[in-house]
């Protein structure tokens, strides 16, 4: 949910344990990280989110776009899946899906 939420350019709140964190999240940035095991610390996060200006979220949101596509690039996983389909069926051809 983070990746469509950033595409759609969102700023995010999120626990800093995600895989996410490490890879698409800057504090401050694009998002607002807490610890999942600290209420207090989810709450902050929630807050500093609600009481940011309109300029300051849409910014985050823009950022959350960029770092996406910096990071995630869409065309590129589907380029590399697309390699790897072909592969599959090169080394393993299906004979149900052969055409006459």
């Amino acid at each position: 949910m983070i990746n469509e939420a950033m595409a759609s350019g969102l700023p995010i709140v999120a626990s800093r344990d995600g895989g996410a964190a490490e890879t698409l999240l800057v504090e401050g940035r694009n998002s607002f990280l807490f610890d999942p095991m600290q209420i207090d610390s989810i709450r902050e996060a929630m807050q500093r989110l609600a009481s940011s200006s309109t300029k300051t979220r849409r910014e985050m949101g823009v950022a959350s776009q960029r770092l996406l596509a910096d990071r995630m690039p869409t065309a590129r996983f589907g380029q590399g899946m697309s390699r790897l389909n072909t592969d599959v069926q090169v080394r393993h051809p299906d004979p149900m899906l052969a055409r006459d």
